[in-house]
């Protein structure tokens, strides 16, 4: 646990992940296909559910995660706002 560490985008995805299917009544996951993320080969195994919930609930759209980068706040205000509007 690293509190003042770095968040990487698939981390980013993980913790919405993690909310929606622990603290959302009902949970709303729906699997979408990883094809729409073109560097989802780079994905950590920890986070592929996750990735594919985003795909599913259209919290990512087609193009790439740069899963290993550090999330941008703009990236995360997209993301957030997708989750809770769509």
């Amino acid at each position: 646990f690293s509190p003042y560490a770095k968040v990487t985008n698939q981390e980013i995805i993980q913790f919405m992940y993690n909310y929606d299917v622990n603290y959302l009544n009902p949970p709303s996951y729906v699997a979408g296909s990883p094809s729409h993320v073109y560097d989802y080969n780079k994905v950590a195994d920890w986070a592929q559910v996750a990735v594919k919930w985003a795909v599913g609930k259209s919290v990512l759209t087609a193009g790439n995660l740069n899963p290993t980068t550090v999330g941008i706040r703009g990236d995360i205000a997209l993301y957030l706002h997708r989750m809770l509007t769509l």
